[in-house]
């Protein structure tokens, strides 16, 4: 099963597909007015450099526990800002490497740098 599953991962490019998401997604925070407020209590001056992903976790999950079950893929990234996380992305996919959905969650005060 791990292997059929690292196969689809590596097939679909679910990891760099990931990022790629997460790229957008941060865009459109950027430019939505209703986020202005919070985008910028997170980011001020945005600067590239500080901002680091690091993959969390990908996990293979299924709807119910029955053989017509859906299958899924879910990636979760943390992320960095100036060394504090300040939240993650979570995307899915189906096992055709399809996005499902996906979830950019910050938290509501940025916690204590890391070392």
């Amino acid at each position: 099963m791990k292997q059929n599953l690292v196969k689809v991962i590596k097939k679909f490019r679910i990891i760099d597909k990931s990022i790629e998401l997460f790229w957008e997604d941060l865009e459109k925070f950027k430019t939505n007015p209703e986020c202005a407020e919070e985008y910028h209590r997170i980011f001020g001056e945005f600067n590239e450099k500080s901002l680091k992903l690091y993959l969390k976790a990908i996990s293979y999950n299924l709807d119910s526990a029955s053989i017509d079950s859906k299958e899924s893929i879910t990636v979760q990234i943390d992320i960095l800002y100036k060394r504090r996380s300040i939240g993650y992305y979570e995307t899915c996919f189906n096992m055709k490497g399809e996005r499902i959905d996906d979830y950019f969650l910050t938290y509501p005060f940025p916690s204590s740098s890391i070392p």
